[in-house]
């Protein structure tokens, strides 16, 4: 007598449905046009902004910008040649060169706004009213414009559209320099922020196609080898191929420029992929194995479903970490990140199980190899008995000292993590041997240092207060900066003004003379100081700006410097001006001061912040508080011993290092997942925790160890990049998910194995085990 089948059983044996699956690919076919427009525009419109790297929301930030508003912004490009000297013909043929329009430019856009030359600032000196002699003027040019032996460079204040467009405006610089000089370009040097802009985007994108390229191969090589099986390699590369560019239009759509960091997020989306594929692929292949009558596709989606979603929460908790980071390419990182890796894990599983064949006989066992049988969660190694598995997985019953290793490293690894050295400065976005490193240090020895420190003196307009007194001021407090030893040069309406009059009470007739043509001559120079953008008057005030530069061909502890320049100031007005006299710095050295002290809140911050999320969500998912911090122990081992070492080694962390500890905790997690659940579906078959650890370790290492050496080799092959932050974070994403791997295959069976892994257990399987 036959049986009716219900109805949900009946679906669930033909699982997916012809409807269900081919709406599912006539859908992602009807985006993929959408998809593929916006990286496309993603990739074209690539590019790093200046601004975009501003902390937003500083106290720094926002004086910057309140500089930028009253003087304007004096972003230059310094050139610089061996045989540069006064007098030099080429200076001023290449002066007329830039300041006119760019020839080639469909445009003929004005790239330069000004060019300063040390011939031009030596005649305005010796002109009147300033009338200097040779030896004066010379002396108020070194150290900015003018060196030893009378060599000197060119300064090119950069347009509005030359700021719009920094790339044609190099361009043009470069072609003009190498045709008028008849040098190569490798032998003219070239500093400043434009062309700092301008050589990120080029360190960063020129080898990222190449780059892209080798991430590819590397992934569907290692499928080819761990799956044996080439069109489901193919597939799973397919789909991770897919959410990377989705996650590029998404970038595109969102208003977003994609930068060179955020292509890391794009990588991330498919190395993510590919590994829930690998683990899909593995649940699907043990569903084909196993009696009964429901769908392998549907038993696989429905297994893998749980772990891949906790670790797409985790995942997405530990890159949205980085979100709360107001340092703005990491926050950009870990927002896109955090919505994209997790959808593309989640859309790895659903598009895998509407390609796999609901018929068992989609994938029989003797097909694949009888070595990659133990991919299979569930599985047992074959021809292994219990007694040989016994003795192959003795060393579990060490535990005692594995945990108390792995707890030393942890705290030795804590302890040389305080000492962690954060660094901002160039030499952290370019290799050693990068033409602009090289560029600054030949510009540095023998012009003068280039970060610029923006002193503005802010003096209320009094009428029983002079001219003389306020330059006065301004005059003391450039006298103190000389004292301090990390200024090389200070650039103020001084340079351009006459010996100012001393401050005496008794004065001869030739000294009131002098101070009264000194006045007259300064009170009809405003405009001019005006024009050179080293005075602004207001209507309540007069701003006299000073600039003093500190060296950045060098690591420099911005945050030292900025301390002892303001305690100068502070001291100096307090007692050499009137009460009323206040002062502001801004500039890029105190920027990159704020950005060393961020940084290194930030990474603490937001690695305590994802740690405190995950643990919670993992004691919601094991309903059990002590279980969910012995799982998180493994996963803070990489950053602490990781970290540690860098910190006991003294090496500097960089804006790539802090995005690689909270996102390697959300990533961890993933696999410590998969093997807890397997530990709780064998501790429910055969009652015993340490049969169950060996069990659980046995039937999913392999794939654990797949999924690291995907994402960890996927990711490395970026620290062949000659842009720093890319070449760290590929570093260390591929050294922590290796201490992870080590950590999630010794440390976590270690703990299941103990008595601790009765807290990673259900209350009811616990009970049900003990009436067995």
């Amino acid at each position: 007598m036959s049986t009716k089948r219900p109805a949900n059983t009946d679906q669930r044996h033909r699982w997916p449905s012809v409807t269900v699956r081919w709406g599912s690919l006539i859908l992602a076919f009807a985006v993929f046009p959408i998809v593929m427009l916006g990286a496309i525009r993603a990739w074209e419109n690539s590019g790093t902004k200046v601004e975009d790297w501003l902390p937003a929301g500083f106290e720094e930030t926002e004086t910057l910008y309140q500089f930028y508003q009253r003087f304007g912004s004096d972003e230059l490009l310094m050139i610089g040649w061996d045989g540069a000297k006064l007098g030099d013909p080429k200076i001023e043929r290449l002066r007329e060169v830039l300041l006119a329009a760019d020839p080639l430019d469909r445009n003929h856009r004005v790239f330069f706004r000004d060019v300063w030359t040390g011939d031009s600032i030596l005649e305005q000196m010796q002109a009147p009213p300033l009338a200097l002699s040779r030896r004066q003027a010379m002396s108020r040019m070194f150290g900015w414009i003018l060196g030893k032996e009378e060599t000197t460079a060119m300064l090119a204040l950069v347009s509005d559209a030359g700021m719009a467009d920094r790339h044609s405006a190099i361009d043009f610089a470069r072609r003009s320099a190498s045709s008028v000089l008849e040098l190569p370009i490798d032998e003219i040097h070239f500093a400043g922020s434009t062309i700092e802009t301008v050589a990120i985007d080029e360190a960063s994108q020129s080898s990222l196609l190449r780059l892209n390229g080798y991430s590819f191969l590397v992934c569907v090589g290692l499928l080819m080898i761990c799956m044996r099986r080439i069109w489901y390699a193919l597939v799973i590369f397919g789909i991770g191929l897919y959410n990377e560019q989705a996650s590029m239009a998404l970038m595109h759509y969102s208003g977003t420029q994609m930068d060179s960091i955020l292509l890391l997020t794009a990588n991330l989306a498919l190395v993510l992929s590919v590994s829930a594929g690998i683990h899909m692929y593995g649940y699907y292949r043990h569903a084909c194995q196993q009696a009964g009558d429901e769908s392998p596709a549907w038993v696989a989606l429905r297994t893998a479903f749980k772990p891949t979603l906790l670790a797409a929460i985790t995942t997405g908790i530990g890159f949205g970490s980085l979100a709360i980071s107001q340092i703005v390419p990491v926050h950009k990182f870990g927002l896109y990140t955090a919505i994209t890796a997790p959808t593309a894990v989640l859309l790895t599983l659903w598009y895998l199980a509407m390609y796999f064949p609901a018929s068992r006989k989609g994938l029989s066992g003797r097909d694949v190899p009888s070595v990659h049988v133990s991919l299979n969660p569930g599985s047992l190694a074959a021809n292994e008995s219990p007694k040989e598995s016994a003795a192959r997985w003795r060393w579990m019953s060490y535990w005692p000292i594995i945990l108390s290793f792995f707890f030393v490293l942890a705290v030795v690894g804590a302890y040389n993590a305080r000492r962690l050295r954060i660094s901002t400065g160039m030499h952290d976005l370019f290799p050693d041997d990068a033409k602009l490193l090289g560029d600054y240090a030949w510009i540095e020895q023998r012009i003068g240092p280039l970060v610029p420190v923006e002193i503005v003196v802010e003096v209320p307009l009094r009428d029983d207060r002079e001219i003389v007194d306020e330059l006065r001021w301004v005059a003391e407090l450039q006298r103190q900066l000389r004292g301090c030893e990390a200024v090389g040069s200070l650039i103020s309406a001084l340079n351009f003004t006459p010996p100012i009059p001393p401050d005496q009470v008794r004065q001869s007739v030739g000294d009131i003379a002098y101070r009264t043509g000194w006045s007259s001559g300064v009170n009809q120079s405003l405009d001019r100081f005006e024009s050179l953008r080293f005075l602004r008057q207001e209507s309540h005030q007069r701003l006299w700006r000073l600039t003093a530069r500190v060296e950045g061909s060098i690591e420099q502890d911005y945050s030292a410097i900025m301390s002892e320049l303001k305690a100068i100031t502070a001291k100096t007005l307090k007692e050499a001006a009137d009460p009323d006299v206040s002062f502001t710095i801004s500039g890029g050295a105190p920027l990159a001061a704020k950005t060393q002290q961020r940084l290194l809140s930030d990474l603490t911050f937001s690695y305590f912040t994802a740690l405190l999320l995950i643990a919670i969500t993992l004691a919601i998912v094991l309903r059990n508080p002590i279980g969910s911090i012995l799982a998180m122990f493994p996963n803070v081992i990489p950053a602490l011993g990781v970290f540690g070492l860098m910190g006991a080694m003294g090496w500097n962390v960089e804006i790539g290092g802090v995005m690689t500890a909270s996102a390697v905790l959300g990533i961890g997690v993933d696999d410590s997942m998969h093997l807890i659940m397997a530990f709780r579906d064998s501790f429910a078959r055969h009652g015993s925790h340490q049969q169950a650890a060996i069990e659980s370790l046995r039937t999913c290492a392999p794939a654990m160890s797949q999924t690291t050496l995907v994402c960890g080799l996927g990711m490395l092959v970026f620290a062949l990049s000659p842009f720093v932050p890319i070449q760290r974070f590929a570093w260390l994403m591929a050294s922590l998910l290796s201490v992870a791997l080590l950590a999630d295959l010794v440390l976590l069976p270690a703990i299941l194995y103990s008595p601790l892994g009765k807290f990673f257990l259900l209350q009811k399987t616990r009970r049900t085990a003990g009436t067995r």
